[in-house]
């Protein structure tokens, strides 16, 4: 009688511990996938056929020309402004292209033409220019009565820039260009960029001393200069090196047939 007790106990415990048990988990139902013809190579270097289907022909262009050149980059942003590449060289003279991009074609953007309207009517007038350019021609009034600066440096625009450039306005350089252009591509071409941008990106139209004449003025009892030409022209580099620290700047994405921009945070 005790060992039937004994044996119906046990019986009770496990029933019991069945009926605390949680539910077993429901078996995962078997997904069947279907054979899918993947998606067709791109390589970076389609780009600039791209770019020609959406009528950016000056953007094709430069992107060929970036790729058929040597390995040529600034690792940091100093760099980039001494114009020194990656192996602490001067960029060689086959890495500037002179011909690709004209003046006359930039301004035909009218955020471009805006800014060398603001360059030439109010900024190259500025103190901060005079100061700029008094320091320039100070080292010649003792010279000739007239100074050339293509002359002094012998029609070298890497050393013109270097030597003589005192002002500059920035083209989609600011976040509020950036913001208008953006917004101007969205309600124009979904967001894809126009051959400016693809071209140049953000940018400076400098402004450098062209010529000048000096003269004893007899009243001041000094010598007084005029400057009687400015050159004015678009200088940029071709690159795309992201700042350290910093995601990687979004270019959209590209295929064989054009590019999709999503207006999305960036996440490195």
């Amino acid at each position: 009688m005790v060992d039937d007790i004994e044996r119906a106990g046990r019986a009770l415990a496990r029933f019991q511990a069945w009926l605390n048990a949680p539910n077993p988990p429901k078996p995962i139902a078997e997904i069947k996938i279907k054979n899918v013809a993947s998606v067709p190579a791109f390589d970076i270097q389609e780009i600039p056929g791209a770019m020609r289907k959406l009528f950016l022909p000056v953007s094709a262009r430069l992107m060929d020309r970036w790729f058929s050149g040597a390995l040529n980059y600034s690792p940091t942003t100093a760099d980039e402004q001494a114009e020194v590449n990656q192996n602490g060289k001067a960029y060689p003279a086959d890495m500037y292209d002179t011909s690709t991009v004209k003046l006359d074609w930039v301004l035909r953007f009218p955020r471009a033409k805006k800014q060398f309207d603001l360059l030439l009517n109010e900024i190259i007038r500025s103190p901060k220019s005079r100061d700029e350019l008094y320091k320039q021609l100070l080292p010649y009034k003792d010279g000739p009565p007239r100074l050339y600066t293509e002359d002094i440096c012998g029609n070298n625009l890497r050393e013109l820039h270097r030597r003589f450039q005192f002002q500059y306005a920035k083209v989609d350089g600011t976040f509020g260009q950036k913001i208008e252009t953006l917004l101007d591509a969205r309600l124009r071409n979904n967001g894809a960029p126009d051959d400016l941008s693809g071209a140049l990106g953000s940018f400076n139209i400098y402004a450098a001393l062209g010529s000048a004449r000096f003269w004893w003025d007899v009243e001041s009892r000094r010598t007084t200069a005029e400057v009687t030409g400015v050159w004015v022209y678009v200088k940029d580099n071709y690159t795309f090196t992201d700042k350290p620290g910093e995601p990687s700047q979004y270019l959209g994405h590209w295929s064989s047939n054009g590019v999709i921009v999503v207006l999305l945070p960036q996440h490195s």
